[in-house]
């Protein structure tokens, strides 16, 4: 991508001038590090997407994409629900961690595999309302975090 002097247009008058008044015109343009970072970063969205719905579609078995015994396909509606809860970031290491282990054993609970077998799972995630309460509330950042876990 060559770029040439944006100092002036063929006219004589000033890019500041050509631009008055467009939305976003002081922004800066993407460079070549920026255009290649966004289509790398595209790419594998839109794999994952393809991945994701190979899974929906069954094309791809359960057992070959879940860790944790417990995934189903049949009650999904869309791609984004076809993820193992081993997948998200920091789940297995917080299913591993000492202080999980000590409360599923003090609920009864022994060997869980998936997340959705912790007390805390159930109350969280199933109740709707509780669900839009805490997205209105903007507490949900970032569906692939697990509280303590970074």
């Amino acid at each position: 991508m060559e770029c040439t002097d944006l100092g002036s247009s063929d006219d004589g008058s000033s890019v500041e001038e050509d631009n008055a008044g467009l939305a976003y015109a002081d922004e800066p343009l993407a460079d070549d590090e920026w255009l290649q970072n966004y289509n790398r970063q595209e790419r594998e969205r839109l794999e994952l997407q393809e991945k994701l719905g190979r899974r929906l579609d069954g094309s791809v078995e359960v057992s070959e994409w879940c860790n944790c015994g417990n995934c189903d396909i049949t009650l999904l509606t869309n791609n984004s629900e076809c993820h193992c809860c081993f997948e998200l970031e920091g789940c297995e290491e917080a299913m591993n961690r000492e202080e999980v282990i000590q409360d599923l054993k003090a609920e009864g609970v022994q060997n869980a595999k998936c997340v959705t077998q912790h007390p805390g799972f159930n109350p969280a995630f199933i109740n709707f309302p509780c669900i839009d309460h805490i997205k209105y509330n903007g507490f949900i950042v970032d569906v692939h975090r697990i509280d303590g876990v970074s």
